[in-house]
């Protein structure tokens, strides 16, 4: 008769740091591909996604399933404080980042010329892409901001 040897249960400081590493080596699988065509293209041109945009739709749907995926993965292994520190720093910092980035391209006509250049860039570029960057951008950074303050406030 063999005795069974129990294993102990990982923490939850274990269990998030798991999914740390897990979502992160996805993550980097993820880029792998898309950094490799890239490298591939600076050297010897191919046809891009933008001459085929059922191409580019598919590489969008599988990038953006694989972030869903690792995302729940991630929300499903870590405890309900941390799930708070996200949603506060989401709701909080998210939103007065995505309000300055608002202000900032309300006034980027009253900014000087190379804030402004930055902001507008050439005729030709994409307006709307760029200011939608510039306010998920402040609105990452607040979230970001705010998480770590979250989480220096209950040290």
């Amino acid at each position: 008769m063999t005795t069974r040897q129990t294993q102990k249960q990982p923490t939850g400081q274990q269990r998030r740091l798991r999914a740390v590493i897990w979502t992160f080596a996805g993550g980097a699988l993820l880029a792998m591909p898309l950094g490799a065509l890239a490298g591939w293209h600076a050297v010897q041109p191919i046809p891009t996604l933008v001459d085929h945009p059922w191409l580019a739709a598919l590489a969008a749907a599988l990038v953006l399933s694989g972030a869903i995926g690792l995302t729940l993965y991630y929300w499903r292994s870590i405890d309900e404080l941390a799930r708070q520190a996200h949603l506060s720093a989401w709701i909080w910092g998210g939103s007065i980042g995505m309000a300055v980035g608002v202000f900032m391209l309300s006034f980027s006509t009253t900014l000087p010329g190379p804030l402004r250049a930055g902001i507008a860039g050439d005729p030709g570029d994409d307006l709307l892409f760029r200011g939608g960057m510039i306010v998920a951008g402040a609105a990452l950074l607040g979230s970001g901001l705010v998480w770590i303050w979250f989480w220096l406030r209950r040290r």
